[in-house]
This record gives C-alpha cells, structure tokens and sequence, in this order.
C-alpha cells in the first residue's frame, strides 16, 4: 500500500511539472577577441543534455529547439515572441562568451505567459574546461526549478546526499583590535585542526543554491610576544572550539559559509618586568567568534579555504581579535544518507 502510493505521488509530481514546457533557445556564442558574434551553433543541445542527464532532472519537462533555421533571441521581446511561438511556458535564453582563455554563459529563465525573466544563471570557467561550465550552470537550473515547482530532492534521489566527515587544518595570523590588548601583546601566528561533521550535504534548496550545515570540534593554537618596549613577555593560547557552519554551494566547486563558534580558551603567559624576575601566570575564559569564510574544492578529496574569525573572548576588560586564515579540508569519508 505505502508503495502504490508513493508511486502516485511520484506520477502526480511528474504530470504537473512535464505540463510545465520548458525549451532551450539557441544561444549567442560571442567571441569577445574577435568582436563576433556565432549564431549558429550546437550550445543549446549541449545544454538540454546536460540538464536531462542531472539527477531528478527526468521528471522536469526539458526541451530543446532542435531546429538551427531560429535565430537566437536577441532581446527580451525576441524571447518572449519565440516561446510564444514555441507555445512553450518557460524559455531558457542567453550567450555564452568566450575568450582565449575561458568560457562563460549567462542564461535567463523566461515565464512566457508572465512576461517576466524569473531567475538568471551564470557559470565560467577554463577554455579547456567547456563541458565543465554547461554542467555547472545545468545543476544549477536544475535545482532552482526543483525549488520553484516544490519538487524535493530528497523524493527523487536519496543516494545524492551524503553524510561527510572531513579534517580541516589551517595556519594563520592573529592580533588584539581593542587598544589595551594591542598595546601590551603582540599576535603572531596561529594553527587550528579538528573535526567536522556534515549530516546531510544537501539540507534544503533556496533559489536554486544548495544549502547545509557543518558541526565541528577543533583545537586552535595562537603565540604571542610582548611588547619590548614594556616587558619581554610571551603568551601561549589554547582554544576548543565548536564551530556551527551554514554552506550555501554556488556551484560544484566553490561555496560560501558563516558559522558561530563557541569557544573556551586558555592562556598560559611568561612576562619579565623591568628590574624583576620572571613571572608567569595562567588565565581561562569562554568566548565566541563570527567565522565568514569561501571553500574551494582543490582535489577530489581536498578543499581549500580562506576565513577571517572574529573573536571575543570574555576577560575583564573584554578581549576582541582578528584571525584572518588559510586552510585545508581533507574529506576522511563519505557516507550515502538514508532514512
């Protein structure tokens, strides 16, 4: 029973969104060093390809033109009297451009019978990386016309999300931005490693954007030095953090995160006075830093990252910083999600 009716849903899902046309129009290949423009071509096949060959994409109602005799829509109004035309309810229009040394595409998609552009799509890359760049900006109409038709990735294809653990390691620099810190320590440099856990690697969707969450636990290591003109002195910082990340992917090998990090931290400091011996004392205090960050996937299973954490650190007077950072991530294992 609970099969048939799975099945019926899944059917009913599929009539409402194939009753929906969506066409690919031939597209502009603008030659940007030569100053021309292609008409005719092959990009729009290229393209309806690679959507139907995307996970879910079997039940979304993609067409192609097919037919190289039509021009490319040069305009607004030229798209909107083609999907007429084509009696088509969605148009996929734009141009690709091209370079000696890359390729990009830009393509809008039309609501004919709205008379309105509802989303516009983008993707480049390498000039030797052409099939690459149809496949990216492919996923990505493909995910944000899921979202618009309510269509969940999670009813069409369980084994594409993942569960992910992954070791993330990364050096950096650090200093105080409050004046009283600045003037007495001095940051230099810093290393954090850990442990991060990615349940499912594909939340929800949002504007076509795969969106996800990261919990972590990491161990930061920070020096510092005193300042010579006070006291010789130098502070050694030991932080367990547990970061809490939200990723939006916007496209296959590039995404963008914010997370918020509780933190306990402890600070083991040596400092020598003028005229007097050496001193030393041990210091602890919870915090929590801002990490805005940008991933970039590297290798298979290596990414890289660049953050900036925003610290503060609850001492008495409070204890702002910066830690600006470069890093990597190295996928450990990856796990196909079920229920």
């Amino acid at each position: 029973m609970r099969r048939l009716l799975f099945i019926i849903i899944i059917s009913s899902i599929s009539t409402y969104v194939v009753a929906e046309r969506i066409v690919v129009a031939p597209v502009h290949i603008i030659n940007e060093q030569e100053s021309t423009t292609k008409k005719k071509n092959n990009s729009h096949n290229d393209i309806t390809i690679a959507l139907k060959q995307l996970d879910g994409a079997n039940i979304l109602g993609f067409e192609s033109v097919g037919l190289l005799d039509i021009n490319p829509p040069a305009s607004f109004l030229d798209a909107i009297r083609l999907g007429n035309e084509l009696g088509t309810d969605y148009l996929l229009y734009g141009y690709i451009k091209t370079t000696d040394y890359s390729w990009a595409i830009e393509l809008k998609l039309l609501d004919v019978n709205d008379s309105r552009v509802k989303h516009i799509f983008y993707a480049s890359d390498d000039k030797t990386k052409y099939d690459r760049m149809i496949s990216d900006v492919a996923e990505k109409i493909v995910l944000y016309i899921m979202d618009k038709f309510h269509v969940s990735i999670e009813g069409i294809s369980k084994d594409s999300r993942e569960m992910l653990f992954n070791i993330p390691f990364s050096i950096g620099y650090w200093t105080y931005t409050s004046g009283i810190w600045n003037s007495t320590i001095t940051g230099t440099g810093s290393a954090t490693i850990g442990l991060e856990f990615i349940p499912v690697d594909r939340l929800f969707l949002f504007h076509g954007d795969v969106w996800f969450l990261s919990f972590g636990l990491m161990l930061n290591f920070r020096y510092g030095m005193g300042d010579p003109s006070h006291y010789e002195a130098s502070i050694h910082s030991v932080t367990v953090e547990l970061p809490v990340a939200l990723y939006r992917q916007w496209n296959p090998r590039s995404t963008l995160f914010f997370g918020i990090v509780p933190m306990y931290t402890m600070d083991f400091m040596t400092y020598a006075p003028r005229n007097s011996g050496s001193e030393s004392f041990f210091e602890s205090a919870m915090g929590i830093k801002l990490r805005p960050g940008i991933r970039f996937r590297a290798f298979q299973k290596m990414d890289m990252t660049f953050t900036v954490d925003f610290g503060l650190r609850f001492y008495d007077p409070l204890q702002p910083s910066i830690e600006p950072s470069l890093g990597i991530v190295y996928n450990l294992s990856k796990k196909k999600w079920r229920e």
